[in-house]
Parts: structure tokens; C-alpha cells; sequence
């Protein structure tokens, strides 16, 4: 696939989509890698790159819903490049990342889709909305109660590790 279509950052934040979706570093690698295959053939039609960012983003959540698979992904998956910090607090981000991210993994569908696009910053409230195949109204209330519910459970979490 050429990197043109997408740029390596591009493709990490889609792969971070991934592990909160399914959970599971390695399920999130075999879906890009299942979507990336497809994408060979298709979007090379596709000039917009909201369009070809859109058409990504909807095949990695269908495939993701697909492996309702609840592993846990490893330790590091879900960090930025851009995080440099020292060894030390390179750890205690990835234990936190790890954890809200099995918490994130629990939320109801399409609460845990929206959120995570809605975070990621892929879209306008318009095209996730188009994406979800949802009013925009509702994907508003989705968000509340996505928020909602991820506080709720980490909430719980700190006070179980208390």
C-alpha cells in the first residue's frame, strides 16, 4: 500500500482505533492488516482523503465487531510516537493505557465507536454521524453517555486498586 493513501501516522491512529475496539493488540493487527489487503484494490479510486479516511475507519469497525474477541491487548500498543518520556514513566503509561483501554473495550457498541472517533479526532460531528448511521442529535447523546460510562468504570477501577 503506498504510503501516499496513508501516511504512517494516519495509519498508527487507526490501529490504536482498532485495539480499543476489539481489546486485543493482536486481533487490531489482524484486522489492518485484513483492511490494509482490501484497501489495495478499492481506494485508489478514492481521491478525497476525508473519503478514503471515512472508508478506513468504517471497514476497521465492521471487522472489529466482527471478532467480539475480549483479549487483552499488550502493555505499549496504545502510545504515540510522540510520547518520549524516560523509561520509567514510559511504563506507568503503558499500564495506564493498557487499563482504559480494557475499559474502554467494555463499553456498549455504538457508545465504544463513537467515543473512539470522536477522541481520535478523524471526523466532523457530521461525518461520524454519517459513518455511525446515526442523527447527529444522537450520536450527541451517544458521547454523553460513552463519557459517562467510561468515568463510571474507571471510577470503579480506582477504587477497586485502593
Amino acid at each position: 500500500m503506498p504510503n501516499s493513501l496513508f501516511p504512517n501516522a494516519v495509519l498508527a491512529d487507526f490501529y490504536r482505533f482498532a485495539v480499543l475496539l476489539t481489546g486485543s493488540g493482536q486481533a487490531a493487527e489482524q484486522v489492518m492488516a485484513q483492511t490494509l489487503k482490501e484497501a489495495e484494490g478499492q481506494l485508489t479510486q478514492i481521491r478525497n482523503e476525508t473519503n478514503r479516511h471515512a472508508w478506513l475507519a468504517a471497514r476497521i469497525r465492521e471487522r472489529c465487531l466482527q471478532l467480539q474477541t475480549h483479549s487483552e491487548p499488550p502493555p505499549g500498543l496504545l502510545r504515540g510516537e510522540e510520547e518520549k518520556e524516560s523509561s520509567s514513566q514510559v511504563e506507568v503509561l503503558e499500564i495506564e493505557a493498557y487499563l482504559v483501554a480494557q475499559r474502554f473495550h467494555r463499553l456498549p457498541e455504538p457508545e465504544r465507536s463513537a467515543l473512539a472517533l470522536f477522541y481520535f479526532d478523524f471526523f466532523t460531528i457530521e461525518e461520524m454521524a454519517k459513518l455511525l448511521k446515526i442523527h447527529e442529535e444522537q450520536l450527541a447523546d451517544l458521547l454523553s453517555r460513552a463519557r459517562a460510562l467510561l468515568q463510571e468504570q474507571l471510577r470503579e477501577m480506582r477504587d477497586s486498586a485502593a
